[in-house]
């Protein structure tokens, strides 16, 4: 990857622009000895942008010859992109219309975000953020600048090991709102669909509240799809961090009560490296799922041929519904 940046007051460099072959980008987070802390406005969206009086840093052995650059990587040439911690600020409309952006890896502490930086990326629906609990954090307002629906992966740096550990996955809803208005009073009514703007707005200042997210679960399932309440019950029971035991009691109902759309949940789950067959393997073993639910459960596994889940499953009911009698017969008759 080559990267076009400028030098700001001799103390940080600023991203103007990157150029490679690859649509993942992992930026750097010093170049020459200087801390990134800046992306450019437009920085990734097809805008043309000025680069003439720019330095160019390359991460690899990748020529350039005849100053012929390789493609620039913005607009739907972009797929995921890292941002490093040392990023303080991202300015405006840095990924106006990357329609092709589905994955986004940054720090709570990128506090300075501009306008419309995420406008168009419609499909940008997997968050990684690397949240610092101790200080402020720009989170509340990275999620209020997305309708659509988001999985949120939550992670906190452990202070011993400095590895970065999943502490929450988080689901959040669509909404979209109306105003519409009154002509002759000129009075204008804000209509409001869908319960994601409750869930985005689970914070106190800029601090995220697990328990505010988790009271607002009967807000999901009156207001969206059963697929979409079914994923937040289930990510909050896989990953249940803070999660007090009323609030466990109402998510097992809900996926007991809909046990014939966990399978194509849990399907989608192990497809995405959300969770791993260990995890519902423990989540099954809950006395909340009978004989009955498991069937289904393997019943729909079998229809959409997930088949890891498939074997998963008919090994459980075996393990915990197993008639004993029926096993001594079985037993004696090979006698």
């Amino acid at each position: 990857m080559i990267i076009a940046y400028e030098i700001i007051k001799n103390e940080y460099v600023k991203i103007n622009a990157c150029f490679d072959y690859q649509r993942v980008v992992k930026l750097p987070d010093e170049i020459n000895g200087l801390m990134v802390e800046e992306l450019a406005p437009y920085a990734f969206s097809d805008k043309e942008i000025e680069i003439k009086n720019c330095m160019l840093w390359r991460s690899d052995e990748l020529a350039v010859e005849d100053d012929v650059l390789p493609p620039r990587i913005c607009g739907n040439k972009l797929e995921e992109i890292v941002i490093p911690k040392s990023v303080k600020k991202i300015g405006r409309y840095a990924f106006y219309g990357c329609e092709e952006l589905k994955a986004l890896t940054m720090h709570s502490t990128t506090i300075d975000l501009g306008n419309g930086i995420f406008m168009g990326c419609n499909r940008l629906n997997n968050l990684n953020i690397i949240v610092d609990e101790s200080v402020r954090s720009s989170l509340h307002e990275l999620l209020l600048m997305f309708c659509h629906s988001l999985k949120l992966h939550y992670y906190v740096t452990d202070p011993l090991s400095g590895k970065n550990e999943l502490k929450y996955l988080l689901v959040f809803p669509p909404y979209y709102e109306n105003n519409d208005e009154n002509t002759p009073a000129r009075i204008t009514f804000r209509d409001l669909h869908g319960s994601g703007l409750y869930y985005r707005n689970s914070f106190a200042n800029t601090a995220f509240k697990i328990d505010k997210y988790d009271s607002l679960f009967a807000h999901a399932v009156a207001n969206e799809e059963e697929s979409i309440s079914m994923e937040l019950a289930l990510a909050r029971i896989l990953f249940p961090a803070g999660l007090k035991e009323n609030d466990k009691e109402k998510y097992m109902t809900f996926i007991c009560e809909h046990i014939s759309s966990l399978s194509f949940s849990l399907h989608e789950f192990l497809n995405s490296s959300i969770c791993s067959l260990n995890d519902i393997r423990n989540l099954l073993m809950e006395d909340y799922f009978n004989k009955e639910m498991l069937s289904v459960v393997i019943e729909k596994s079998a229809e959409i041929k997930a088949q890891d889940l498939l074997s998963l499953c008919m090994d459980i009911k075996k393990a915990r519904f197993l008639d004993k009698s029926e096993n001594v017969r079985k037993r004696r008759f090979e006698l």
